[in-house]
């Protein structure tokens, strides 16, 4: 037999008996934000029980400058955005606080219109969602009273952070099982098979 071969069977049974392990899948946190953008996006940083784990930018923000304002939009959908970040294991825990931050405030000044923010809509962790009523800021003497703006908690400079415990959903999220793990798939080649 070719070592071609052999490898192409090496790789055919690896592929078969690995979807019969129970295998750890990624953790993953997912931020729904909506942004206005004044001399480029708005970007943030995300932390997951203390732990940073992620950083974005809202390109998708509304140009204060040059479209008006988030709260006046009549589709806010438009300058929304959906972010995903995967939760490094050592990291992970139910019902670890997540941490939002605006890192690049900018205002143009009094009646200019023009400024740069966040309004976070939604943070899950592995499919489990918490959304405004769930939501809360902090600042540097802790929780500060929230800003909203319908649906929305509004982030409006580097000061303040979005503070939302992640829903417990009964510990890491874990790899489908085969439905046959001791035995093999019938589209499997055996052993000493020659096909």
């Amino acid at each position: 037999m070719s070592m071609l071969r052999n490898a192409a069977i090496g790789a055919a049974l690896l592929g078969c008996v690995l979807p019969g392990a129970v295998m750890a899948a990624d953790n993953v946190l997912t931020l729904v934000i909506g942004g206005e953008a004044y001399d480029g996006p708005p970007k943030f940083e995300v932390s997951f029980d203390g732990h940073l784990i992620g950083k974005g930018a809202v390109e998708s923000a509304i140009d204060t400058g040059n479209d008006g304002r988030f709260a006046d939009a009549n589709d806010k959908a438009a300058y929304v955005q959906s972010f995903e970040f995967r939760i490094p294991d050592d990291v992970f825990a139910p019902g670890a606080e997540v941490r939002v931050r605006l890192t690049n405030e900018a205002f143009g000044g009094e009646g200019s219109n023009r400024d740069r923010n966040l309004f976070l809509a939604s943070v899950a962790v592995n499919g489990r969602a918490v959304t405004l009523s769930g939501l809360s800021t902090a600042d540097v003497n802790g929780i500060a009273p929230s800003e909203t703006l319908g649906e929305f908690l509004v982030l409006l400079d580097g000061n303040q952070q979005a503070v939302s415990k992640a829903r417990a959903a009964g510990g890491r999220r874990r790899a489908p099982r085969s439905r046959r793990p001791s035995s093999w798939p019938s589209d499997c080649p055996s052993a000493g098979s020659s096909t």
